[in-house]
């Protein structure tokens, strides 16, 4: 999809600020885990309680950038002709797997990685799978919340560190779940330094027009939607379609990353054309689903609750090699 022309520096050097660590220690994670707050049920999106406090250190793109400073049109994938969205991944293999909240706050950093580092070389990913051993429930649901908040404080290692295998219930915070290596006998160990990435800041956003001023400052955001009228859809005929078919839906349960938005001509069951908005979104269930792991969603109705719990947001502290 094409997106509006952009100053590409002035939105990219926004986040172009701080460090990487690469010395891990797991010996303090398991304090901050606290058992008082694990009583969910299984599932996939599971708020933390009580909720993450923000962690908010600079001025919010809403108090900068007014509505008219903003493209009717913008796409994290194309700008200027570059991606800088990291790929679409398959939460529920090799097994069900309830990781949609690691899958879209991890996808969601490392899309913000790239961005600022402007798609130099090294590319990073995050390790979902350290995600779901370490945090809330694994693969019974969790909180992108609680992913940003423990990376401020511990980080979270890179993807080579932890091959995502869809198991885990987030108790299992070894060192060698944080990062391992095995040997050509079998034997796996835990690997003491490798690359962590920090968050900087983060917090939450609501509304339509503020999410699309964090995004397009800053990057993509991870928000919780109504996965049941998808599930099916965006496997039939009409999945590359701008999906509008249950506005105000309030049964949340899954969480997805937003990577832009744009407006297409619609025609409607009258016959008529309508110029429809819509948000860009990039899912967790592989990419046969949807458009390539994507799908468009009717913005400014508040399909499939979108508007309902706001949106979560991370800052992540950038390596400067």
């Amino acid at each position: 999809m094409a997106c509006a022309a952009v100053a590409t520096t002035s939105v990219l050097l926004l986040l172009a600020s701080g460090i990487i660590c690469v010395v891990a220690d797991a010996s303090a994670i398991g304090d901050y885990l606290a058992p008082a707050h694990r009583t969910a049920p299984p599932g996939g999106l599971r708020k933390h309680s009580p909720p993450i406090q923000p962690h908010v250190v600079s001025p919010l793109p809403h108090t900068y950038l007014r509505p008219e400073d903003v493209p009717s049109s913008f796409d994290w994938r194309d700008v200027n002709g570059s991606n800088y969205c990291t790929s679409a991944r398959n939460q529920h293999i090799p097994q069900y797997c309830g990781s949609c909240w690691a899958m879209a706050s991890t996808s969601s950093m490392a899309d913000r990685i790239r961005i600022a580092r402007r798609g130099r070389f090294p590319d990073y990913m995050i390790a979902v799978q350290t995600a779901v051993y370490c945090l809330m429930f694994g693969c019974k649901g969790g909180d992108p919340d609680f992913v940003h908040w423990y990376a401020k404080d511990f980080g979270l290692p890179v993807d080579s560190c932890q091959n995502y295998i869809a198991q885990g219930n987030g108790e299992e915070c070894t060192a060698e779940h944080r990062c391992q290596n095995c040997s050509p006998g079998g034997n796996c160990s835990a690997v003491t330094e490798f690359p962590l990435f920090y968050v900087a800041e983060y917090g939450n956003v609501f509304g339509d027009d503020n999410m699309m001023a964090e995004i397009y400052a800053r990057g993509p955001i991870a928000c919780y939607v109504d996965s049941d009228p998808i599930w099916n859809w965006g496997l039939g005929p009409n999945r590359t379609d701008i999906f509008r078919g249950c506005a105000n839906c309030d049964a949340i349960d899954h969480v997805i990353s937003v990577v832009g938005w744009g407006e297409a001509n619609v025609t409607m069951a009258n016959q008529t054309n309508e110029l429809v908005p819509y948000w860009i979104i990039r899912n967790s269930w592989g990419e046969y689903w949807g458009d390539n792991g994507y799908f468009r969603l009717k913005r400014g109705d508040n399909q499939l609750g979108i508007n309902l719990l706001g949106c979560a947001w991370a800052v992540p502290k950038i390596p400067t090699a």
